[in-house]
């Protein structure tokens, strides 16, 4: 009783074990100290034993799988113990990564930027099919820096304009307008995990493929919304003014929420001076790109509210992050058991065997092909639980374009086409579960609603990188 007791103890401080092992990694980014790396690795082990009993079956079931092989690898290959321990810190960055990012989204929150999107929406007069593109424009918008929390923020902001619309299915519409919308800048966000472990993965500057990955997030915008079918005729009449006002009092009343936000567009405004920072602090440090967004996150954040008025809202919800980071134990568990069994993997023979595999297929299908092959793979992948980050390091461990005679370019677009659409369609993804929690519905039931934009999207990709290659074989930018 008293193992089980110390281990409750353990899980219910488990936000701040996850939290101490981000710290740590941040200052032996900031500070390199001797020994930082074997202090990563006893935390990261820290915080996948407190994570282990309270993940979903599904999470339980990969961690002990990928602990499991890597052991099986690291015997086999007689690797040193050091290397062992310290292999459970690889993935330390990118659990810095979920950790951080989410703190950008505080300023959104305390700015009340959804009262915005609610205003814009209710002074307009839209069809249904300009209604389902304003949606998904601003979940585009706010998906460029919030990620997941992007979803229920937009569901609560404008399900009001949709209840009120003579649309004949208002809750698929408000969640495929939302949900494509939110997905579409994940395939170039810097501060989503897809971008940085493809950038990692591939080796290629992350400025070099912007261009062609906004163009295809917003090819994506444009097909959901061409794939829409909804009823002819306008789908919302705008209200007057004194109706509006009452009606938003009274939401006021009940729901204390606020009747008033900092105008939406500001949210370009801060997109642009986040990319701005941070690329003029990886030019003046040298840190990698999810080194600086980890380290610029927290600062940027607290400037942006401090500019708004918020600072001291930003300080309190910052005090109550450990909370956030706290329901993250699938996330530690998953990743740090699957950064060690890559790392154990990258020494094994079987690595070799996979690399060899990987090359006569290309050789025998042609790289055109191949590479078309690599976004559906990461697809399956997701259909079994397995996130896009894990995917895309597992595959990176024989993915050499130089190798596969592949450019690195194309690679890198079809990791993030794959990456993109497993958070519309997989099950697994935290994306449909926080969409079906909001929505009412159940994840598979979103992921039908889904399946007929994610095949065209999938053609899409597929035929942008087999042609690519084709055409330019040794693209490097």
């Amino acid at each position: 009783m008293g193992v089980i007791r110390k281990l409750q103890a353990v899980g219910a401080a488990r936000g701040y074990i996850f939290l101490c092992s981000v710290l740590l990694y941040l200052l032996s980014v900031i500070f390199p100290f001797p020994g930082a790396q074997v202090l990563l690795a006893v935390s990261s082990v820290c915080c996948l034993l407190a994570a282990f009993a309270y993940c979903s079956l599904v999470s339980k079931a990969l961690s002990v799988a990928f602990v499991v092989c890597g052991l099986y690898f690291a015997h086999t290959s007689s690797t040193s113990w050091f290397h062992i321990l310290t292999s459970f810190g690889s993935m330390s960055s990118l659990l810095c990564l979920f950790a951080v990012v989410p703190l950008i989204a505080i300023p959104v929150r305390v700015g009340h930027y959804e009262v915005s999107v609610s205003q814009v929406l209710q002074k307009r007069h839209l069809s249904d099919r300009k209604l389902y593109f304003t949606i998904s424009a601003f979940a585009y918008l706010l998906g460029s820096l919030m990620n997941i929390a992007t979803i229920p923020m937009m569901y609560h902001a404008v399900r009001g304009v949709v209840e009120r619309s003579n649309l004949r299915d208002g809750k698929r519409f408000l969640v495929q307008s939302i949900v494509t919308g939110y997905a579409m800048p994940l395939a170039w966000s810097p501060v989503t995990a897809v971008v940085a472990a493809v950038v990692n993965v591939t080796r290629v500057a992350w400025l070099a493929v912007l261009p062609l990955t906004l163009i295809i997030s917003f090819a994506g915008l444009a097909l959901s919304v061409l794939l829409f079918k909804g009823s002819r005729g306008p789908a919302f009449q705008p209200e007057s003014a004194d109706v509006y006002i009452a009606a938003a009092a009274e939401s006021s009343e009940e729901t204390n929420a606020p009747t008033r936000g900092h105008s939406i567009w500001q949210i370009p405004i801060a997109i642009v001076a986040f990319i701005a920072c941070m690329l003029l602090i990886q030019h003046w440090s040298g840190w990698s790109m999810l080194e600086v967004i980890s380290i610029l996150s927290i600062p940027f954040a607290a400037a942006w509210s401090a500019l708004m008025g918020e600072g001291l809202s930003f300080v309190r919800q910052l005090a109550r992050h450990h909370a956030t980071v706290r329901n993250l134990h699938g996330t530690f568990a998953v990743f740090t058991a699957a950064g060690f069994f890559v790392s154990t993997l990258e020494h094994a023979q079987a690595s070799a065997s996979l690399n060899r595999t990987f090359v006569h297929v290309a050789a025998a299908i042609g790289p055109s092909v191949f590479i078309a092959v690599i976004p559906i793979i990461v697809i399956a992948m997701s259909m079994i639980g397995f996130h896009p980050v894990v995917s895309i390091a597992l595959l990176g461990t024989s993915l050499h374009p130089s190798v596969l005679h592949m450019s690195p370019i194309w690679l890198s677009i079809a990791l993030f086409g794959g990456g993109v659409l497993t958070f519309i369609v997989s099950p697994f993804n935290a994306t449909l579960n926080v969409t079906g929690t909001v929505a009412q519905q159940s994840p598979w039931t979103i992921m039908r609603w889904n399946v007929k934009f994610c095949i065209c999207f999938l053609v899409l990709i597929v035929a942008i990188v087999a042609i690519g290659q084709r055409l330019l074989p040794h693209w490097t930018l």
